[in-house]
C-alpha cells in the first residue's frame, strides 16, 4: 500500500534498530534499482528517518549509495549527533537543578526515547527536550529555568499564563544556544482529550541511566499508551513515530497488557492503543496479541483507518489538517464522540498564544478573547475555506 515507489519501500525497511539478513538483503537490492535520491533524502528528512536510515545504508551497502549522497547523509548524521549530544547535556543540567530544587521532573521523548528505541541517543532527528512536572511546580520550575538562561517563548502575562495552565498542557522555553524545551504539566491539551493522569504517570516513573546520568522516565506501559496518543494527535503523519512504538515494544518483553488495557480504558483512549499497535505490527512487523486489541466492530473500523494512514503516509504534504478533515480523523481516534464536540469547540473558541500575539488586552477585558479568537479564525481561514468549497484549515492558530 505505502510501498508503490522503492524509495518509501527502503525507509519502511530501514525503521527499525537493527536489521536481519532479509531486510538488509532487500534494502541491498532495492538501492541497487533506481532511485530517485533526492525524494528519498526530502521523505527520509520528513519522516524523521535521515538518522536510521543513513545507519543502515552505511552499515548494509555503503558502496551501492553514490558517494556524493553518502558524504552528505553523513554530514547530516554527524550535525544530528552533536546536537542531539548538546541537547542531552542541557537535559542533565536541566534535571539536576529541577531536583536540587525539590522539583520531580520526568523526561520523555527526545534522547530518552531514542535511547530505549534504538540503543543510541543520536538516532531519532534532533528536536526539543520534553520533561513533565506537577502542575503545582510551573512557577518555580519556570523561574528555576530562567535563572538556567531560558526564557519563555514567547513571553506572557500573568492573566495569559493562568489561561495556557488551564487549557494546555506544555509550554516552550527557549536558551541563547537555540535548545528548546516543552516544560509540561499535563500530557495532553483541552483541545485533544486524552485522560491519562499526569501525576499517576509521574508516581509511575522508573529510573534509567543514559551515559552514566540517572534520570526518570515514563513506566513501559505509560510509554506505550503515551506514544499511540503522541502519534494518534498527529495523525500517525511520521513513520519514526510508528518505528518507536514498534521498537519498543520489540525492545521490551516484560510489557503488563492486561494493564496498559485497563489504564487506556482509564483514558479513555483505547482506541488510540488500538489503532498505533495497528500500525507497529503492519509496518514495524512487531508481534502483538489479537488480545489487546479492543472489540471486533471498533477493530474493523480502526483497521480500515489504519490502512488508509498506511496509504497517505508518504503522499501526505509537511502540515496541519484542515479543521474538517481533523474532526472526522478525530470521530474514529477518540472512544467518545462527545469528546471529539468538545475538543472541537475548545479549538474554536478557547484562547491561544497565537490569539495574544495577535491582539494585546488588559487584564481586566481578558474575557473578550473568547469572542476574538472565532472571529480571527473566520477572518484567517474564511477566504481560503470559501476556495476551498468549504473546507477550513486547522484551527489551532
Amino acid at each position: 500500500m505505502i510501498t508503490t515507489r522503492p524509495e518509501n519501500e527502503l525507509l519502511v525497511c530501514a525503521a527499525r534498530r537493527s536489521l536481519d539478513h532479509d531486510l538488509a538483503a532487500r534494502m541491498t537490492a532495492l538501492v541497487d534499482g533506481e532511485l530517485d535520491w533526492n525524494y528519498l533524502r526530502d521523505k527520509a528528512t520528513q519522516q524523521g528517518m535521515m538518522p536510521l536510515l543513513y545507519r543502515h545504508l552505511n552499515s548494509v551497502c555503503p558502496q551501492s549509495v553514490p558517494s556524493a549522497i553518502l558524504n552528505s547523509m553523513k554530514e547530516e548524521f554527524i550535525a544530528n549527533s552533536q546536537t542531539c549530544l548538546y541537547l542531552f547535556g542541557e537535559l542533565r543540567k536541566l534535571l539536576r537543578l529541577l531536583d536540587q530544587n525539590g522539583i520531580t521532573a520526568v523526561a520523555f521523548k527526545g534522547p530518552v526515547l531514542s535511547e530505549a528505541v534504538y540503543g543510541d541517543i543520536a538516532l531519532r532527528q534532533a528536536g526539543d527536550l520534553d520533561i513533565v512536572i506537577e502542575p503545582g511546580a510551573f512557577r518555580q520550575a519556570r523561574d528555576l529555568l530562567s535563572s538556567a538562561g531560558y526564557r519563555l517563548q514567547p513571553p506572557l502575562t500573568e492573566s495569559q499564563q493562568a489561561s495556557h495552565l488551564r487549557s494546555h498542557c506544555e509550554i516552550q522555553f527557549v536558551s541563547d544556544g537555540m535548545s528548546v524545551v516543552d516544560l509540561h504539566w499535563g500530557l495532553s491539551p483541552k483541545s485533544f482529550h486524552f485522560a491519562l493522569d499526569p501525576q499517576h504517570v509521574i508516581d509511575r516513573s522508573k529510573t534509567i541511566s543514559i551515559q552514566g546520568t540517572s534520570l526518570l522516565t515514563f513506566s513501559n506501559e505509560d510509554t506505550i499508551l503515551y506514544l499511540c496518543f503522541h502519534g494518534s494527535k498527529h495523525y500517525w503523519s511520521k513513520l519514526e513515530w510508528i518505528s518507536s512504538l514498534a521498537e519498543f515494544i520489540r525492545s521490551n518483553k516484560d510489557i503488563d497488557w492486561p494493564m496498559v488495557i485497563a489504564r487506556a480504558n482509564g483514558a479513555r483512549g483505547r482506541h488510540m492503543l488500538t489503532l498505533g499497535l495497528m500500525l507497529a505490527r503492519e509496518l514495524g512487523d512487531v508481534d502483538v496479541a489479537d488480545s489487546v486489541f479492543s472489540s471486533r466492530g471498533e477493530v474493523d473500523s480502526l483497521r480500515r483507518y489504519a490502512a488508509e494512514i498506511q496509504r497517505g503516509l508518504f503522499a501526505r504534504e509537511p502540515g496541519p489538517l484542515g479543521a474538517l478533515e481533523m474532526f472526522r480523523c478525530n470521530l474514529r481516534i477518540m472512544d467518545r464522540k462527545r469528546d471529539v464536540i468538545t475538543s472541537f469547540l475548545r479549538s474554536i473558541f478557547v484562547p491561544t498564544i497565537s490569539d495574544w500575539q495577535a491582539l494585546t488586552l488588559p487584564a481586566a477585558l481578558y474575557p473578550l478573547y473568547y469572542l476574538f479568537r472565532p472571529l480571527r479564525l473566520l477572518k484567517k481561514y474564511g477566504a481560503s475555506a470559501l476556495a476551498r468549497t468549504g473546507s477550513p484549515q486547522v484551527l489551532s492558530g
